[in-house]
């Protein structure tokens, strides 16, 4: 019986809206008195009052049954009464009632009419208004997803009595005057119905984050009157004011921004005085980026697989995982309990979530866009940490997971697409200029067969530009008011909160990791799934995958990297890499992709700018397309027979000699990798004899045939 008068009470108290609180206890208290050694009367009583409660719900009914009648045929007209009546008279009787009136019968005469369609289309109405009255309040909270936002929306009402109308014809007239007439001009989003769809398609590419990563919001680096001339373009018509509408607002509780109805996650950034250094490589570095999605969108989603990851800020274990105020759903029945500090519970104790974002190619628009899938690894911060091993492991987990499957395999094929492109943060655990992310990207490689594998990432300062980065604003927000207890199992800290049982803190942790991949796991982001899991620290071996060293040599003949580019690529000696499964040699002649060049168009024609020319509006670097075709403009450089990936990058163009090969130009990341690099012209190896400088001379196709000819000699004594 534990519960049961609490439910009595709110059940009777739903079926009576219009009664007092007092008058309702009463009542509750009489029957309660006089049944309460009877369980099973009192749960068929429950019973009928929610039964009751549903047909009392604010309807469509209500408004039906006031509108006024037009010709309508005397059986429908003496039915829709009767419907009336009925409503009317439900509203009046109490609740409990030994002899109740039937709810189709005409309270005047008495008499039972039989209408079972009448009653199908009433019970459908009720069923419809109980549902969009729920997901009305789901809407009121601000936690409701976009399908729920749909259903609710008067596109939504205006289905299901179509549906109606479909279905019963002969009530068509009276179901058609719930249909809100339109009044004066139709909207252009009426008139041109993928018009916002298109404003974010265009913004998207050129847009970043929001700065803190709490809202889904798209700063658009795009000025109005750009985004103005592509929609024009495109093949839509409106004006630049009308544009503006649908944008948000920089003020919406002004009357300008109370114009602003429907727009799109799309805001102008305004000038603002708080501008900090520029990074000088931004501009560079943002080319590399886009050399990379150029060339997944010149391959297509058939061929290539374009990956986004970062770690988003720890999350502490005991406190509000985020700091910020956001409508919740709770169940009134608990109380809330909050923590009475906020330090930490003891150090490290944190968890580290690890996000990557797969990214589709619209083939139609031969663009990338920022939707896709997302796998959230989720790690200890005390038992494990986040490095270019653990993101290994991650990327290799991508091909087990089910939502991952069409962007990561090849159609109707179990393996890899061909050519992978990551875009990382520049951290040193992502940083493709450092040799552990190398090994890593080089064991992928191999153990894939890809053809090429590239690892791009932005200056610093400019991480807002990573794709993944609209992903986290969705994440932080389901960790709204959300607690990761620390002590599950019970705890495992002393009263200096220390650990004295490692086994029990990791069970803990492990539960934490848990509750937290639970949380995302249930969330969507853009209509895609989302997948957690926590990744044990006992799950460190992989069976099968042992990470190999690197040789020198090896890495001659397969690896391209800068600073801000690291580029993997087969070979043509069969003896050393697979066959090509894809094209990419017949596109990219050398291989490796072509340095970035600053071009200037002027009145005589397009011109290549000097290095340390100063970047302003007349200078830019051209798209990967355009430069493959502009090769003949490839600069002489007298110092380099080959020009180094980084030589328009300003901050690298100082240390450029001393990081370039002199025996066989090619250009090295480090003065470390100049250095191990070094051994394969300087030594013997093996008891072979390095390649000398005078065997090769300056084309870049001679140089690497060269090489893979060498290889091709020395191979068994090498590897």
């Amino acid at each position: 019986m534990s519960g049961l008068y609490p439910r009595l009470y709110n059940a009777w108290k739903l079926a009576n809206p219009l009664s007092s609180g007092a008058k309702v206890q009463s009542e509750v208290n009489a029957y309660w008195k006089e049944n309460k050694t009877n369980p099973a009367e009192v749960e068929k009583t429950i019973l009928k009052l929610k039964e009751r409660s549903l047909r009392k719900q604010p309807t469509i009914t209500s408004a039906l049954a006031n509108l006024p009648i037009k010709k309508v045929d005397e059986a429908s007209s003496n039915l829709l009464g009767n419907e009336c009546n009925t409503i009317s008279h439900a509203t009046s009787q109490p609740v409990i009632d030994n002899n109740p009136v039937p709810e189709d019968a005409d309270v005047q005469t008495g008499q039972h009419r039989v209408a079972p369609t009448q009653e199908k289309i009433l019970e459908i109405i009720t069923s419809n208004s109980a549902k969009i009255v729920a997901l009305q309040q789901i809407k009121d909270t601000g936690l409701a997803t976009s399908d729920q936002l749909d259903e609710v929306s008067e596109d939504g009402k205006k289905n299901k009595i179509d549906c109606l109308m479909e279905k019963h014809p002969e009530l068509m007239e009276e179901l058609s005057t719930l249909i809100p007439k339109p009044i004066g001009r139709p909207s252009l989003e009426a008139e041109q119905p993928l018009l916002l769809k298109t404003i974010v398609d265009i913004i998207c590419p050129h847009a970043s984050a929001e700065a803190r990563r709490r809202s889904e919001l798209l700063r658009s680096c795009v000025t109005l009157n750009d985004l103005h001339n592509e929609l024009k373009n495109e093949g839509y018509n409106l004006s630049r004011s009308g544009l503006y509408l649908r944008l948000l607002p920089k003020n919406s509780t002004t009357i300008e921004g109370r114009r602003h109805v429907t727009t799109v996650p799309v805001r102008l950034i305004r000038p603002e005085n708080n501008e900090r250094k520029n990074n000088p490589d931004g501009h560079f570095a943002s080319a590399t980026v886009k050399y990379v999605k150029d060339l997944a969108s010149l391959f297509g989603s058939g061929c290539v697989f374009v990956c986004s990851q970062d770690d988003k800020a720890r999350i502490p274990l005991g406190l509000p995982a985020a700091n910020k105020q956001a409508p919740i759903l709770m169940h009134l029945s608990y109380k809330v309990k909050l923590p009475d500090h906020d330090w930490v519970v003891a150090s490290k104790h944190k968890l580290i979530p690890s996000v990557y974002a797969a990214l589709s190619i619209d083939d139609k628009l031969k663009t990338i866009t920022y939707s896709g899938p997302t796998y959230v690894a989720i790690r200890s911060g005390k038992h494990d940490k986040s490095t270019a091993e653990s993101h290994g492991k991650d990327f290799r987990r991508l091909m087990e997971l089910e939502n991952y499957a069409n962007f990561v395999k090849s159609p109707g094929a179990n393996t890899m697409k061909p050519i992978v492109c990551i875009l990382s943060d520049g951290g040193p655990d992502e940083n493709p200029r450092y040799p552990k992310v190398l090994t890593q990207a080089a064991h992928n490689f191999k153990l894939f067969d890809l053809d090429c594998i590239i690892v791009a990432t932005n200056a610093a300062g400019l991480s807002a530009f990573n794709p993944v980065e609209l992903r986290m604003a969705p994440l932080s927000r389901d960790l709204s008011g959300l607690i990761l207890p620390h002590d599950h199992f019970g705890t495992h800290l002393d009263d200096q909160c220390r650990t004295n049982d490692i086994n029990l803190e990791k069970k803990n942790f492990q539960k934490a990791g848990e509750i937290l991949s639970e949380v995302w796991s249930e969330n969507k982001i853009d209509g895609y799934d989302v997948f957690a899991e926590y990744i044990s620290p006992a799950d460190g071996t992989e069976e099968g995958s042992k990470v190999l060293p690197l040789s020198e040599e090896w890495k001659c003949i397969h690896v391209r990297q800068s600073h801000y580019f690291l580029q993997i690529v087969k070979c043509d000696n069969r003896n050393c890499c697979k066959d090509w499964r894809s094209n990419y040699p017949l596109i990219i002649k050398n291989r490796f992709l072509p340095p970035p060049l600053l071009f200037h168009k002027s009145e005589n024609g397009i011109r290549l700018c000097e290095p340390t020319c100063t970047m302003d509006h007349a200078h830019s670097f051209q798209d990967l397309p355009t430069r493959l075709i502009l090769t003949s403009l490839e600069p002489s450089c007298p110092k380099f027979r080959i020009l180094p990936f980084d030589a328009y990058c300003p901050s690298q163009i100082p240390y450029l000699e001393e990081r370039v090969c002199p025996t066989c130009n090619i250009s090295l990341a480090t003065k470390t990798a100049k250095a191990a690099h070094k051994k394969v012209h300087g030594h013997h190896i093996h008891g072979v004899e390095a390649i000398q400088p005078d065997t090769m001379d300056g084309d870049r196709l001679e140089i690497i045939e060269d090489l893979q000819s060498w290889m091709d000699n020395n191979f068994e004594q090498i590897f």
